[in-house]
């Protein structure tokens, strides 16, 4: 018995250690995930005012070259108890005129607002007539459609023009078009259920994907993301950027032009956990809306541990492929802006907007960039 009991205590011994070491492992990667600890510092790229006019969240923040920003608000998120859906819409802000507030679009005729839940925007320019096209994660109670509207700038009227529908078309975080009839589109995450999405999270789970819609037709070109939340679109169609909000990375691809089929080209490291995605119209820098501090996301009011907000920019070029230079541009612990999810540049003017609440317009007055302290020391 001496011998067999020893055996059976030198077989479960390493059973029981493996088992520990897993979890302990969890553990510290679940610590990690929560920023546990972390603390932010308060710092503004100049002065910054609240935008009157938006007080439900201004989830999704897009500016088109002639310097006009498109802003999506009201977004009810699964599992809360938000009333505010009531007052979504999307909105027009002017950078060309930036004392003045926004002003909400209205929608024509042949469109019902009925259960409107805006998420993900993107504009497509068609490049032969200069129409612009914008395109709208519509989170509607029948299930998620993707929807397109002409805009009349002049009437601050959205003219809606189709509708895309699809079995893979669910759980859309944002969109990327690439034609007048097709687009990007990241599937933030595989379940359905309020537990499963949960358990995608802290199971650590790479079930996000990217599709591509063209007409009726949607397929998967890319699978194993950590939760890809904003995705952009150079102007030339060519390189695609998906943050993965969860994983913290941003993932770039280039984009074939014969199929829409992805490669991957790197992984930029953002150490933050990144929610939208703007592209500069000038640069082509990448300013992304972000959330510093991943448990403080769950909170809903001001105080110590509000959710906090944060801008990054990040210079890249996709075709050289050299390291990334990251700038944190703006940075509050959540008492002017809580949970900070996307982000607009447009000639050193910055809109920061908001998951839960409301709109910042700063002016950029900092004294350099990380590029220009690069410059000085190469000379």
């Amino acid at each position: 018995m001496g011998g067999l009991g020893n055996l059976i205590c030198w077989g479960i011994l390493p059973v029981i250690v493996a088992i520990g070491g897993f979890y302990m492992q969890y553990q510290a990667n679940v610590f990690k995930l929560l920023d546990i600890g972390k603390h932010v510092y308060n710092h503004y790229p100049g002065p910054c005012r609240v935008v009157e006019g938006l007080e439900y969240g201004a989830e999704k923040v897009i500016v088109l070259p002639n310097g006009l920003a498109v802003i999506g608000s009201g977004i009810k998120l699964a599992g809360r108890n938000m009333t505010w859906v009531e007052n979504s819409g999307l909105f027009l802000f002017d950078f060309t005129n930036p004392w003045q507030n926004v002003t909400k679009f209205q929608f024509s005729s042949n469109y019902d607002p009925t259960g409107f839940n805006p998420h993900g925007i993107a504009f497509y320019e068609n490049q032969r007539t200069g129409r612009i096209s914008l395109f709208l994660v519509n989170h509607r109670p029948d299930g998620d459609a993707i929807e397109v509207f002409d805009i009349d700038f002049a009437n601050i009227r959205l003219i809606f023009k189709k509708a895309f529908r699809h079995p893979l078309i669910y759980n859309i975080n944002d969109i990327a078009p690439t034609g007048e009839n097709s687009f990007f589109a990241t599937i933030d995450q595989y379940s359905t259920s309020e537990r499963g999405k949960y358990w995608e999270i802290f199971g650590f789970l790479k079930w996000g994907r990217v599709i591509h819609v063209d007409g009726s037709e949607a397929k998967v070109v890319w699978e194993g993301l950590n939760y890809p939340n904003g995705l952009a679109i150079t102007r030339d169609r060519r390189h695609l950027y998906v943050a993965e909000f969860v994983g913290g990375d941003i993932q770039v691809f280039d984009v074939s032009q014969k199929d829409k089929s992805l490669k991957h080209v790197r992984s930029i490291a953002t150490h933050t956990h990144p929610d939208n995605i703007e592209i500069d119209h000038d640069s082509g820098d990448l300013w992304i809306g972000s959330h510093p501090v991943f448990f403080r996301i769950f909170q809903l009011k001001k105080g110590p541990i509000a959710p906090a907000s944060q801008v990054i920019k990040i210079s890249y070029d996709p075709i050289a492929n050299r390291a990334p230079i990251i700038n944190e541009v703006f940075s509050d612990d959540g008492m002017i802006l809580m949970g900070s999810a996307g982000a607009a540049h447009w000639k050193s003017r910055l809109l920061v907007g908001s998951v839960f609440e409301r709109l910042v317009y700063c002016e950029i007055n900092v004294p350099y960039t990380a590029n220009d302290i690069v410059d000085r020391w190469t000379i």
